[in-house]
């Protein structure tokens, strides 16, 4: 650079100022050849100098500067697409400017990379991205949670998921009134609820145990598994009468709360469904059977060779939770783990370790995705 600088110098003196302000489109057609070629070296370089003497512009992310630089000269913004390859520059600077731009645009979509900034590395991006979450007036930002909340198993709905509790002063109310409406689509009903379980609303637990009832059964379970999350939780009472709900995965919901209230009733609520006497579903029995298991040994061990001893049906998953438990080897002998459980109390000799699972269990999961 130091050798060009003087050269440049150099050629620019032996021209006039004029030709150096402002680079020439085309020789007239009156110059020689020796002239234009001068006009256009000339031009060239003082356009060069201004390029590299100018200030620097966005980093633009994988190639995608001349699009993106065209639109912004031309007095529009990027679209989109730019917008997100921005949000995955490795510039912190890039990813800043990318939040600033997803508020300003006209239409800026799901917040799915916005919220994902709030988990930045980069302390100026999540400062960033949690100065753009107040700029959005609630009803946009509550539009674009419930869209992007419409398939619970997208990388933005798990986003959004882990950042509901900051969001639940701004758009609680209005999710809470989704819920309430009865001729709301569906989706958008259930999208509500799992927002709604995921902050632990307390406010909305009355609609929530209102909806439980709901003839829609996957609302039903929705507001159930919310209303579990929910920092007002239910009574025993009330998730017994749940436990009877027409849809297993209802009830399903139902036994885990009762499981997680752990009181005497509730126990004796799950020991019930175990033995088939409050639910006729096998897979719901064994749910029930493998809840007890988690409970302390001196309630769960008991209840475990009663179930063996009493329900065939159950028999076979009692029986491998024992075995889990205790390490022992009585199969579905309920003769052999009573007189054990008669004579130790329930004490295992050291050093038995309780046994991982050793077949997989039916599938659970909280707020699942619903039908398409």
């Amino acid at each position: 650079m130091t050798c060009v600088a003087p050269l440049l110098l150099c050629l620019l003196a032996e021209f006039p100022a004029e030709l150096a302000d402002t680079p020439p489109t085309g020789p007239p057609e009156t110059e020689s050849p020796a002239a234009t070629w001068k006009q256009r070296a000339v031009g060239g370089a003082v356009a060069r100098i201004h390029e590299l003497s100018g200030p620097s512009g966005i980093h633009w992310p994988r190639g995608e500067a001349a699009a993106a630089g065209s639109d912004l000269r031309g007095g529009a913004g990027p679209d989109n697409a730019v917008i997100r390859a921005m949000f995955a520059a490795p510039e912190p600077s890039t990813r800043v400017r990318a939040v600033e731009l997803w508020v300003t645009t006209p239409e800026p979509g799901p917040p799915d990379l916005l919220l994902a900034a709030l988990e930045d590395p980069d302390r100026t991006v999540r400062a960033a991205a949690a100065r753009a979450l107040g700029r959005l007036d609630v009803a946009t930002l509550t539009e674009q949670v419930l869209d992007a909340l419409r398939d619970p198993l997208s990388p933005g709905a798990q986003t959004i998921h882990q950042v509901l509790p900051e969001m639940q002063d701004v758009i609680e109310r209005p999710l809470i009134e989704v819920l309430e409406d009865d001729a709301a689509p569906s989706e958008r009903r259930w999208a509500a609820g799992y927002a709604l379980g995921g902050m632990g609303s307390a406010r909305a637990a009355p609609t929530l145990a209102r909806l439980t009832a709901s003839p829609d059964f996957v609302l039903a379970r929705v507001c159930a598994e919310a209303l579990v999350k929910s920092r007002a939780p239910q009574d025993v009472g009330f998730w017994i009468g749940v436990a009877s709900h027409p849809a297993p995965e209802v009830r399903r919901v139902a036994l885990d709360a009762l499981a997680t209230l752990g009181t005497r009733e509730a126990v004796e609520a799950l020991h019930r469904a175990a033995l088939g006497e409050t639910e006729q579903e096998l897979w719901l029995k064994e749910h029930a059977v493998r809840r007890i298991a988690e409970l302390p040994g001196d309630t769960s061990l008991p209840i475990l060779i009663h179930v063996l001893a009493n329900h065939l049906p159950a028999r076979h998953e009692a029986a491998r939770q024992l075995a889990r438990l205790t390490g022992l080897e009585f199969g579905e002998n309920p003769v052999e783990w009573r007189q054990w459980y008669e004579q130790t109390g329930g004490r295992l000799p050291p050093p038995r370790p309780v046994l991982p699972e050793t077949a997989p269990s039916p599938p659970l999961y909280e707020f699942a995705p619903w039908p398409q």
